[in-house]
């Protein structure tokens, strides 16, 4: 066995759409192979990067490629782009009905371009944007939430979940831990008790 090397790439949803060139629907919980993607583009830049011999050089491709890319698609719904920027400014925690409202749209008609264009309907993106918020305190969670993950680490019980949920746009500590174990398949407590420096 050899060593692998790769490269990640984490994008927002409707930016993923505009550089796939297909709605992400078609994709959501699904593992594609970068071959079977439209245009094969992907595939080709997968097997470009690998010839390219140094990794400052193999970002500058990725980067002209993107960018290309990018600047040859189609834009998304201007209103799409608006409605997942209100989500993500909101942490997850503004209401689907009066985001519906903003647009002008019923919440169906929000719930059905949402789900074609970005592969969520705009509830489930919402509750893994505040997911997502919360997760990350776990590096940096203290007795008030303020203090780093380390060698000073209180116990885990120290952690008032209550109020992280409450930070978080979370109705109560119960809907905090179900997200935890449905996105993360474990409590906070016991997420953050495996971080927990050993002694």
């Amino acid at each position: 066995m050899g060593v692998g090397e790769g490269v990640e790439l984490l994008l927002a949803p409707l930016t993923a759409r505009r550089l796939l060139g297909l709605p992400l629907s078609e994709l959501t919980n699904r593992a594609v192979d970068v071959g079977q993607l439209p245009g094969r583009w992907l595939h080709r830049l997968r097997g470009r990067l690998a010839e390219t011999p140094g990794w400052p050089e193999r970002f500058a491709l990725l980067d002209g490629v993107l960018a290309a890319r990018l600047a040859a698609s189609p834009p998304v719904d201007a209103r799409l782009d608006w409605a997942w920027r209100w989500l993500v400014s909101s942490g997850g925690q503004g209401s689907v009905g009066v985001l519906a409202d903003e647009l002008g749209w019923s919440r169906r008609h929000l719930a059905s371009r949402f789900r074609q264009e970005v592969g969520l309907p705009p509830k489930m993106a919402a509750r893994l944007l505040r997911f997502q918020r919360a997760y990350a305190v776990l590096t940096d969670v203290g007795p008030t939430a303020g203090a780093p993950v380390g060698a000073d680490q209180p116990e885990v019980g120290a952690v008032d979940w209550a109020t992280v949920a409450t930070r978080y746009g979370y109705y109560d500590q119960s809907h905090l831990i179900r997200d935890f174990r449905q996105f993360a398949g474990a409590t906070p407590a016991a997420l953050l008790a495996a971080r927990a420096p050993a002694g």
